[in-house]
């Protein structure tokens, strides 16, 4: 199953005005305007290279004009989302991979794993995407959904699919989306899944097409070959039969169009005389683990399938345990992991690569010859 939801947010590419600068043609859109400071941000394409060159650019409050490093390809704001986000050449910077925001406050680009805050702020949700071996002897990408409790810290793995289920929050803090109903017609259905009681509720059959969580709007295609578009209201919950997209749109949230604002670059505009903006990069640490005395800050804890995972490599680093990758089997990862006399393999058997972060568990700490492992929830602010 293909679950395919309709999204919305600032999109850079979209056709814009052009300015024949002093080294190129230059569009540009307008994303972010920080209220504290007084710079403005924006995504600048130059369009009449061989290769696309996508770039940020500030304006400072004094009007001098500076770019961001390179590997920064562009910002969006997303709805309810606390810091804009940043696209970026980062090798991890992938699809399920760390996600880049920019914290205008610190002023620093920030490292770590986003998550999709409910509307009380309670519960926030990311997905996880990886592949793993499967009893065949081939690999397989798994979508795996984490819930946060964001007053506790406590994560844990939610849902575990093969395919995208476009998952999205609605007003009442619950997350509808897509599924297969697991009966031998193999069905698709909507369900809404509340995180503050873990009921399970069947609204329609078919599959999601988008949602405006604020009015209650769901729209959906029925399981018949034609797949005809319908759209229930969730709080009437009525269905009616839609003539085709355009008809659809009417019940989603409207697109935010690119600003264009290639006119308020400067006429001799040169992207490359600008002088870049320094900035440094962190890395969210939310989490502390105390091994014996040794607390390490680490991005991300989380429970899945009955076993606390932790990130090995800041343990590692910090403890002086070596980390050895070794030859793969059956497409699979392997790793010897070493403290002084102690030596354990860790395999898809018993343990967790993904995002391209080997985690472990507390027993396997452990086995490192460790008395103790404690796990404590501490958010940097």
């Amino acid at each position: 199953m293909k679950s395919t939801i309709w999204a919305w947010g600032i999109l850079l590419g979209l056709s814009l005005p052009s300015l024949a600068g002093a080294a190129g043609t230059y569009s540009a859109e307008k994303v972010y305007t920080d209220q504290q400071s007084g710079k403005v941000y924006y995504n600048v394409e130059r369009i009449d290279l061989e290769a696309r060159e996508e770039r940020v650019v500030v304006q400072m409050a004094d009007g001098q004009w500076k770019k961001w490093d390179p590997s920064i390809r562009s910002m969006r704001v997303e709805k309810d989302q606390q810091h804009p986000l940043l696209v970026t050449n980062y090798a991890d910077n992938i699809e399920g991979g760390m996600q880049y925001t920019y914290d205008p406050e610190d002023q620093e680009v920030v490292k770590g794993k986003v998550f999709r805050s409910s509307p009380d702020r309670k519960w926030g949700i990311h997905e996880r995407l990886y592949f793993e071996p499967t009893a065949e002897g081939y690999m397989t990408k798994v979508h795996s959904f984490m819930l946060r409790n964001n007053q506790t810290g406590h994560t844990k793995e939610w849902l575990r699919t093969n395919y995208s289920i476009g998952a999205a929050w609605l007003s009442d803090n619950r997350i509808i989306y897509s599924r297969l109903d697991g009966k031998k017609s193999n069905q698709e259905e909507i369900v809404i899944f509340d995180p503050a009681t873990s009921q399970l509720e069947r609204i329609v059959f078919g599959n999601l097409r988008g949602v405006d969580p604020e009015k209650g709007y769901v729209v959906y295609t029925l399981n018949k070959p034609d797949r005809p578009l319908y759209v229930l209201d969730l709080k009437k919950r009525i269905s009616k039969p839609l003539k085709d997209w355009a008809a659809a749109e009417a019940y989603l949230p409207k697109m935010d169009n690119a600003k264009d604002a290639t006119a308020d670059l400067p006429t001799d505009f040169d992207l490359d005389a600008l002088p870049e903006e320094k900035m440094t990069m962190k890395i969210q640490r939310d989490y502390e683990v105390k091994v014996d005395e040794a607390s390490i800050r680490v991005p991300i804890v989380f429970e899945e399938k009955g076993y606390i995972r932790i990130p090995v490599k800041p343990l590692a680093d910090a403890c002086g345990w070596q980390l050895i990758k070794l030859e793969k089997q059956n497409g699979a990862h392997r790793f010897k992991l070493v403290n002084g006399s102690r030596t354990m393999e860790l395999n898809a058997e018993n343990s967790v690569l993904e995002e391209g972060t080997l985690y472990v568990t507390p027993d396997q700490i452990k086995q490192l010859g460790y008395k103790s492992v404690h796990v404590t929830y501490n958010p940097e602010r």
